[in-house]
């Protein structure tokens, strides 16, 4: 696999990824996400939404990248996606209750082009 620059990507440190993305600890990403959507005092909506969509397309990445750990962790990737995919929804109504009704539209737009990463994943890997 080469970066967007075609130079060799390196090899994913298996065990730092399954602590960070799968882990419960204060550092991993669950809790990130759940510190992020709830610190509404330092993290405006907007910022949040960022976040939550930055964290999405990391998991998709994880799962294209290191199929064989996600399949070691199907239920918590799931559970995590689950929560993620809530937040989303969450800070999305939060931002289109606070600005203008075509809003919408542009936050259409915006998860589009910013996940569309994610969507080019096979709907079969997604499940």
């Amino acid at each position: 696999m080469l970066e967007p620059d075609g130079a060799p990507r390196a090899q994913p440190r298996t065990k730092e990824v399954e602590y960070r993305i799968f882990g419960n600890k204060v550092d991993s990403l669950g809790n990130l996400i759940e510190r992020m959507v709830e610190d509404d005092q330092r993290h405006d909506a907007l910022e949040r939404f960022v976040i939550v969509l930055c964290a999405r397309q990391l998991c998709v990445d994880v799962r294209r990248e290191c199929p064989e750990l996600w399949k070691e962790h199907e239920d918590t990737g799931r559970l995590l996606l689950e929560r993620i995919e809530e937040r989303q929804l969450t800070l999305r109504s939060v931002l289109l209750a606070r600005n203008a009704p075509d809003f919408a539209a542009f936050l259409d737009w915006f998860e589009d082009r910013f996940l569309r990463r994610a969507k080019q994943l096979p709907a079969e890997a997604l499940s």
